[in-house]
């Protein structure tokens, strides 16, 4: 079984990370798995060498689409398309599995235009999340209406991205399939006992509370939030501090905004890092202050390090967090409720106890990588199926 996973770009972010992974889990089952990405398509300060590392290291085949680029272009566009024709009739997939807007719908045209047996794509976020223009939006819905005619299965990583897709007119509900984003849960089965010494590498005192959160840092994750919720948290509680993994285009907004508030002393910003479970575990609580998601799978890891989670309720974020029995959630952009949960927590260990060892729980059960990689093989097994009867 042949299978051309279409991403948009290999920027280090959860809906790449989970592409990566699946394709490794189904590369190690037997599949011929491939992957095509744009080397030019993603956001500046986010590409990942190390994604590129870990398919090489697995033996998954790479294409680069440079014309396939973020944004609408006409022309580029056109061109990503056409370069994307040509891959599929060199490549020959039995199935084109796209992932994410811009190869959403460039994949699944080229997809049809060569007559791929089936077409299958995964909704990570819709293209019209986000707000912009009424005209904007209508296009973007649009454009994945038209996609959606182009294809044999939609995967939704949860029930409220059907229902958002449903209400946008995008497909009928025969066309989804609910599928998680799956984590290898053994990775994030770690340890705290070198949590102390790498506090000590960071610069984090003896004892103190630490707040920490793993995102890029863009409008989506909404990191001015993040500071403006840790400036409220510090008048109740001082002495917490506060770890942010990550880099992206708001990083010197973000330093600005603590420079501004005069909490230098108290944030530790680490940037990228290859070494996201070992962080994880420094934690006391995570914080994710999203304006909107699909399913955010490093609140997943969190959960599985033993982290409790105080989140925002947006996307499929209610699916994974049930309010009080397996974390905290708030509206988006409600700093004051995000810092009433952070505080509540930090003050009531047993309490924060109880809830990480409900979440992770829930997480061996749903979200094991093997277990999404089983509904993947299923699928793609009775598309082909079906297409040969």
């Amino acid at each position: 079984m042949r299978v051309l996973h279409v991403l948009t770009n290999l920027d280090f972010g959860g809906a790449q990370l989970s592409v990566v992974n699946i394709c490794v889990s189904l590369r190690r089952r037997g599949l011929d798995v491939r992957v095509a990405h744009s080397s030019a398509g993603g956001r500046r300060f986010c590409a990942s060498e190390l994604l590129y590392q870990r398919l090489r290291e697995e033996g998954v085949p790479l294409y680069d689409v440079p014309r396939m680029r973020r944004g609408v272009n006409t022309y580029q566009d056109f061109l990503a398309l056409v370069q994307l024709r040509r891959l599929i009739r060199e490549v020959r997939p039995e199935i084109v599995h796209t992932h994410m807007s811009k190869a959403g719908v460039l994949g699944r045209l080229a997809a049809s235009l060569e007559k791929t047996p089936c077409v299958v794509h995964s909704v990570r976020g819709w293209s019209f999340y986000g707000g912009g223009s009424a005209l904007k939006r209508r296009t973007f819905i649009s454009l994945e209406r038209f996609s959606a005619r182009l294809t044999d299965k939609m995967l939704a990583v949860s029930t409220r991205q059907v229902a958002d897709g449903l209400e946008a007119g995008i497909g009928s509900p025969g066309d989804y399939l609910v599928v998680r984003s799956g984590i290898d849960v053994g990775q994030f089965q770690v340890g705290r006992s070198d949590a102390d010494a790498l506090r000590e590498g960071l610069g984090i005192p003896p004892g103190a509370h630490v707040v920490g959160t793993v995102m890029a840092l863009v409008e989506q994750k909404a990191p001015l939030d993040f500071v403006a919720t840790a400036v409220e948290v510090l008048r109740a509680r001082p002495g917490t501090h506060f770890l942010v993994v990550g880099d992206g285009p708001l990083r010197e907004q973000m330093k600005e905004a603590i420079r501004r508030e005069a909490i230098q002393e108290s944030f530790h910003l680490v940037g990228h890092s290859t070494d996201v479970p070992r962080l994880l575990a420094v934690m006391d609580l995570f914080l994710l202050t999203s304006r909107w998601e699909g399913t955010p799978r490093v609140i997943l890891e969190a959960m599985m390090t033993g982290v409790p989670v105080v989140a925002t309720s947006v996307g499929g974020v209610p699916e994974i967090i049930e309010h009080d029995r397996s974390g905290l959630l708030a509206p988006p952009g409600d700093v004051e409720s995000l810092k009433r949960h952070v505080v509540r927590l930090l003050e009531n260990p047993a309490e924060s106890r109880e809830l990480s060892q409900q979440a992770r729980r829930n997480v061996a059960a749903e979200f094991d990588i093997s277990t999404v990689t089983d509904k993947h093989e299923q699928l793609y097994a009775e598309l082909l199926k079906r297409k040969s009867q």
